[in-house]
């Protein structure tokens, strides 16, 4: 898509974060048998990974276009799920 490349020269172009990107690890919640994540362990989950892209992606164009996705994978055998923010 071409747009979406331009988009992303842009961005590297207005990226604010200069130095070098640091490492990061993504953020998941994982619950065991059936438990479920209260709502407060998601905003503090959601809130962790967004914090962790904006060290690596700071531009207009993040502030602008880009959003969180929030991925559930659920075990139809045990019931456990993972939680990844990206």
């Amino acid at each position: 898509n071409v747009f979406a490349t331009r988009l992303t020269g842009l961005h590297e172009d207005l990226n604010r974060q200069r130095a070098a990107k640091p490492y990061v690890e993504h953020v998941e919640l994982d619950r065991k048998g059936g438990e479920c994540a209260t709502v407060a362990d998601m905003e503090e989950a959601s809130a962790e990974a967004w914090g962790k892209h904006l060290l690596r992606d700071r531009s207009v164009i993040i502030d602008t276009f880009q959003g969180q996705l929030k991925s559930v994978l659920r075990c139809s055998v045990c019931g456990a799920t993972r939680t990844k923010f990206d």
